[in-house]
């Protein structure tokens, strides 16, 4: 799916109405396009958003079981994407030295998280069809149903 930046600037409004400064964090997953990062900074600056980047390097043995079912061609394949970790004002306080659940123990300091967990679709949708809609209706956008039906 292609990155559409009107409908990320209308989550980025409702989301920069909830950040207090120097507290609270969002975190952007770029795609693998490496054109939307550029397009995310932009918009991140429009928004008076400091950020950091991390490198997410996946699980490659993973997706190579859900995901790389009769690809073809030559290096069509991404295994990296960047995440945007974003903030209003000073950086908050609340990160710790080192990372907790992905790449253990590795230092938080570092750009780049190894061996991050695959998952399918289905696994990611926390939230009822309802929930879903009218979080979307909260955030100005036309309910829709949900991908993952």
């Amino acid at each position: 799916m292609a990155f559409v930046s009107t409908d990320f600037q209308v989550w980025a409004k409702g989301v920069d109405a909830l950040m207090r400064d120097g507290q609270d964090v969002a975190w952007v997953f770029s795609g693998k396009s490496r054109s939307t990062e550029q397009v995310l900074e932009k918009e991140f600056a429009k928004m008076k958003w400091n950020f950091k980047e991390i490198r997410l390097v996946y699980d490659a043995a993973a997706m190579q079981n859900m995901y790389w079912v009769r690809e073809r061609g030559f290096a069509n394949g991404s295994t990296n994407e960047t995440l945007f970790v974003c903030w209003k004002g000073r950086v908050p306080r609340c990160f710790p030295a080192t990372r907790l659940h992905v790449d253990v123990g590795s230092s938080t300091y570092y750009d780049t998280m190894n061996k991050v967990p695959v998952c399918r679709l289905p696994e990611l949708t926390m939230v009822s069809a309802e929930v879903h809609s009218k979080s979307q209706t909260l955030f100005g956008a036309e309910p829709t149903e949900p991908d993952w039906k």
